[in-house]
């Protein structure tokens, strides 16, 4: 007899999402509760039941990789219920359903409002052919605004640096307050009272009697400065503000007051004074602090509209540059589909017939706007505009969230948002389903859990915070191998990090080269993997030493939240080579260089260099009088920056870049040193994030400037491989990229970084009916300190509320925490200063773990020494110049395709008046123009014109020659084509079958590739004249085209069916290959 499976104890719910399809319903599924199954259960039974078409179905996820998890697990549940199901009509509802399973739409709201605005451009005010840009092109749209008003500014001498002058701002300390409005499009009114400006007369009585107390102070100073304690110094330095400034000036007193902060005494500095002065005189200056804070904040309240008034003009070019080039950001994109469906019912009724249901998965982690969307999209009424008013229809809509996992608030997520669509949906007749049976976890780590959680929730739901719905078995039975939790208790010892970092690699280490079995959450036993083991840290910044110590042992792993590739000392050395490229006659940028593992001149060369009045300049002449090493060591230098600078301006900047790395080598150094696959993978990353920017960055100064920020991580991104990771690795990541993430042992790792609270700088409001946005405007952080600017007159109450909702937060994160492992968590703690550990809540349900002691060290082989004759000395000292010789003989040479020719005479070339510069500004021209088809071409030309040092009067015949290859049929072609690419390069290995030379690498560069429906299609321009016939240049050029057929194979696999030469000049395109002419590798001759 078959034994039935146990039901989770919660089915009845499970069961109403699948046969009340006419309800509309929010389903609260707690961590792995199964929120996926829910979302696929109930797409398959609205289809299978006829209830509506695939075409009509939209289902929303948080990211792309869940929507391709979701798209795939759909599918293969709809043919699991074809080939299940009898025949019949429901037989015929699912078969037809899988037949149109590409129309329904599946994928993140970003790419859902975008196919709603593509459906109807016009009456949503979009260009018809918009582009999506993701955050690091709009990061660079930003920049690009930020400092198109900043040089506005300096360049009209606008009142507004005057009068942040008069308040002691510079208007470069605002950056802040700009990004914070452009985050927050959607806030309606970033309220801003007028405040009078504050009496500051008695702080000025207070400064002065300071200064005569100081006064008295000094005989107790040491009589050197450098051996005051911190106090001292601070009370000169407030002595010395105080005597050069004017305290009758606001900004100056305020300068002063700014300068109180806390300070710590060194005892035995003070000399001669009774013992209790130090202290005395810390309590001292921390009251002066003390009484300048209500002055202070009544200054920064004065100063609040007029800081905000001064960045608004900044959001109005920030908008105009992306209306302009037809960008839409992600917010744009969100915003543009609510208002599209709020203020024209026509269209929101078009929609509702067209998508008659839709289903959205992680609502709690979702910008507010989506709710907006969702609700105008559902209404019954479609010309209700208040979208807190909409009703859904019954069974429209579906919505799938935890508010337990609310922990995106930083990220625009705002519980409040979900709350109001919780109750919206059940007032409107809807259902609210709650799931509680988890599949992920055993038993006794369930047990755990609630017994953590159950007493930090609230018993009522709050405005910041859900009530705790407790966790249940949802594999009843499966309880594990006792070892479901552990603690990993760590000294206060200066390397305690390192004790920790090393403890959990080798633990990994020896569970797997082992065998050690682990228990699933099934029930099955198998000996542990890689892939088992998740290590997650509560921010980001030591990931980067998890990922040493896993290379060091060997251990496959992936990093995710870090920015591993931002810490890339081949990324670091390939700036500081372009940085001086770009600055040939910076002698900074020039000895930074030089003296770099790039060419390793040594300071004493460097000396000498200037003793013999070198100029540093790579364009400069080598001085006599150096020695022959160091004479050849810079000249080599010298002679490579030039080939680089070449490089750059002949070249896209992209493919220069990726060039000039490879030929000096960074990616061989990546490649060789210590996690090379990941650090070889991080420089091609970073090379490919050029390739992406392309069109925002015309010149190679633009560039360089981009790849100082990646170095300075302005910009954070993870490292990637090189080589693709096995399945199977250790995943390394910080909290905030955990969520739906699982795995059967996670380690809680690093307890540092948590002191005091952090700053609140931001407080949205969305509880009204509009949307009001309050920020604590501050300034650059320099090291550890960052200037508060401004605040806005209510800002305690917002400082406040908003301080409600983090700390609500911090707990819904350790949640989220504790709910990744299935079968054994494993929680770092320290037995000195455990308040700085963010993992420090769970110390008190830590007792009865088990602990995890540090395992003993792996031995490894030791060298021990060898005794070597004279004989074999000598021998190997004859064996050094061949060995010298071997290395030094070329293995292979490296040529371009363009240089590649048949034994034939070259037609007479006629370069016109303008030289090869005139091709490469023609080349760069139109690659930007394919890519952006509204660009300016006039500005276009001067920037190109400019970076390649060409007369600007030759602006009109650029533009000319642009428009037209812009009407040619073949440019008409690749815009109207699937896909295009322009100026992709290649480098492909010609090998020498007859032994009696080297191998070839074979590098170009294709200037235009696009698919048509029948295959790919190359074109490669030519800007010189030639006096010869088409059939005498499809023969001159048939090497260097099938070059590019061949190379285009091997990169893609897929099918060239056209590949031709356009001659610019003439405005001619000519065929040179197609599939009846098969490309060849042709017997070439080297021209170099």
């Amino acid at each position: 007899m078959t034994s039935l499976k146990p039901q989770p104890p919660d089915q009845k719910q499970r069961d109403l999402i699948v046969s009340r399809l006419d309800k509309s319903m929010l389903v609260e599924a707690a961590a792995g509760t199964g929120k996926t199954t829910s979302m696929v259960q109930r797409m398959s039974a609205l289809l299978d039941r006829g209830e509506c078409l695939a075409s009509r179905l939209a289902a929303v996820t948080f990211t792309r990789k869940s929507a391709a998890e979701l798209r795939s697990r759909f599918q293969i549940e709809l043919e699991t219920r074809v080939r299940d199901e009898r025949k019949g009509s429901r037989e015929t509802n699912l078969q037809r359903a899988l037949g149109q399973i590409d129309q329904c739409f599946i994928g993140t709201i970003h790419s859902f409002c975008a196919r709603l605005l593509r459906e109807r451009p016009v009456e949503a005010g979009v260009d018809i052919s918009f582009e999506e840009i993701d955050e690091d092109i709009d990061f660079a749209l930003r920049k690009q605004a930020w400092d198109e008003y900043l040089a506005r500014l300096h360049a009209t001498g606008d009142p507004i640096l005057k009068n942040l002058d008069a308040l002691g701002i510079r208007i470069t300390d605002l950056a802040s307050a700009f990004h914070n409005h452009a985050d927050f499009s959607d806030v309606e009114i970033w309220p801003a009272q007028e405040m009078p400006p504050p009496d500051l007369a008695p702080a000025r009585e207070i400064l002065l009697e300071i200064v005569e107390h100081v006064e008295r102070l000094k005989e107790y100073f040491p009589p050197n400065h450098a051996d005051c304690d911190e106090l001292m110094k601070k009370y000169a330095k407030v002595v010395r503000m105080i005597r050069h400034r004017d305290l009758s000036n606001p900004a100056d007193l305020v300068a002063v007051m700014e300068a109180f902060t806390s300070v710590r005494i060194t005892r035995d500095r003070w000399i001669g004074c009774a013992k209790d002065l130090p202290k005395e005189e810390e309590k001292r200056w921390s009251q002066y602090k003390k009484d300048f804070e209500p002055f202070l904040t009544s200054w920064k309240k004065y100063c609040y509209p007029i800081c905000l008034e001064a960045v608004r003009p900044a959001l109005e070019i920030y908008d105009r540059l992306r209306t302009q080039s037809g960008k839409l950001n992600y917010q744009d994109l969100l915003t543009k589909a609510a208002e599209l469906l709020r203020d024209k019912p026509h269209i929101r009724k078009y929609f509702r017939n067209r998508i008659t249901h839709l289903l959205v998965d992680e609502f709690q982690d979702t910008d507010p706007l989506q709710a907006q969307v969702m609700m105008f999209l559902t209404a019954d009424d479609p010309d209700e505009t208040d979208w807190q008013k909409c009703r859904p229809f019954p069974g429209s809509l579906f919505v799938v969230g935890d508010p337990k996992q609310s922990i995106y608030r930083f990220r625009r997520a705002d519980i409040v948002t979900y709350n109001k669509v919780r109750d919206i949906i059940i007032e409107s007749g809807g259902l609210l389903i709650t799931l509680q049976a988890n599949f992920r976890t055993t038993a006794p780590l369930i047990a755990w859990i609630n017994d953590s959680f159950t007493n930090h929730f609230p018993t009522l739901a709050s405005p910041q915070s859900p009530v705790y719905v407790p966790l249940l078995p949802g594999t009843p039975g499966i309880s594990g191998n006792g070892e479901h939790l552990s603690c990993l208790k760590l000294s206060g010892s200066p390397d305690s990090r390192e004790h920790e970092i090393e403890c959990i690699v080798r633990t990994i280490y020896r569970t797997v080269t082992e065998g050690r079995v682990i228990v699933k959450s099934s029930g099955e036993e198998r000996p542990a993997r890689y892939g088992d083991f998740l290590i997650v840290t509560r921010y980001k910044k030591n990931l980067g030493l998890f990922s040493a110590k896993l290379q060091e042992y060997g251990i496959p792993h992936q990093v995710v939240g870090g920015n591993s590739m931002n810490q890339s000392r081949e990324l670091a050395l390939l700036h500081t080579l372009l940085y001086a490229v770009v600055r040939p006659y910076d002698p900074v940028a020039l000895v930074a260089a030089l003296r770099s593992e790039l060419f390793g001149v040594s300071d004493s060369a460097l000396y000498d260099f200037k003793q013999q009045n070198g100029e540093f300049s790579y364009y400069a002449e080598i001085p006599e009088g150096l020695e022959t090493e160091d004479t050849r060591a810079l000249s080599e230098a010298f002679s490579w920056l030039r080939t680089c600078s070449s490089l750059l301006r002949r070249l896209p900047i992209p493919a220069a870049v990726e060039k000039i790395a490879a030929d000096i080598g960074l990616n061989v150094k990546a490649a060789l040193g210590q996690g090379g696959n990941v650090q070889a993978g991080s420089l091609a990353k970073a090379i490919e994030l050029l390739r992406n920017l392309r069109s925002e960055m015309w010149s190679a100064s633009q560039t360089v400037e981009y790849i100082g920020q990646l170095v300075r991580s302005q910009e954070e991104h993870d490292g990637i491989p090189a080589l693709p990771h096995p399945d199977e690795a250790v995943r390394v990541m910080n909290l905030h990229k955990v969520k739906g993430l699982e795995a059967p042992v996670v380690f809680l790792a690093d307890p540092s970084g948590e002191g005091r609270p952090n700053k609140i700088d931001l407080n949205i409001d969305r509880s009204g009916e509009q949307v009001k946005g309050y920020m604590a405007i501050r300034g650059p952080r320099i090291n550890f300190y960052q200037r508060t600017i401004a605040l806005p007159s209510d800002w305690e109450s917002r400082e406040n509320a908003e301080r409600e909702f983090e700390e609500a937060e911090t707990k819904r994160l350790l949640y989220v925490a504790a709910t990744r492992a299935g079968s054994h968590l494993i929680i770092t703690q320290k037995d000195k200063y455990n308040n700085q550990n963010p993992w420090r809540f769970f110390e008190p349900y830590l007792k009865k773990s088990k602990p995890i002691e540090l395992l003993p060290e792996v031995v490894t082989a030791k060298e021990s020494p060898q005794s070597i004759s004279i004989a074999e000395s000598s021998e190997s000292l004859a064996q050094i110049p061949g060995s010298w010789s071997r290395i030094l003989s070329p293995t292979y040479q490296v040529t371009s395709a363009k240089v590649i020719s048949h034994d034939m005479q070259r037609p007479a070339q006629r370069m016109g008046e303008h030289g090869t510069e005139w091709g490469s500004v023609i080349h760069r021209m139109l690659q930007v123009a394919l890519l952006d088809d509204k660009i300016d071409l006039t500005t276009l030309a001067d920037s190109a014109l400019a970076e390649y040092g060409m007369d600007s009067d030759l602006k009109g015949d650029a533009v000319q020659t642009v428009l037209s290859v812009r009407s040619s049929a073949i440019w008409k072609r690749a815009m109207d084509s699937r896909r295009k690419y322009v100026e992709i390069p290649f480098q492909r290995l010609v090998r020498d079958e007859s032994h009696n030379s080297v191998d070839m690498i074979l590098r170009g560069v294709i200037d235009l590739v696009f698919l048509e429906n029948s295959g790919w299609v190359i074109v490669d321009y030519k800007t010189d004249r030639y006096g010869a016939s088409p059939d005498r240049l499809v023969e001159l050029y048939r090497s260097q085209i099938d070059n590019y057929v061949n190379s285009w194979k091997e990169m893609t696999g897929e099918t060239v069916t056209e590949a031709g030469l356009y001659f610019v000049s003439q405005g001619e395109y000519v065929r040179c290959f197609s599939p009846h002419t098969e490309p060849h590798e042709t017997q070439l001759s080297l021209r170099f």
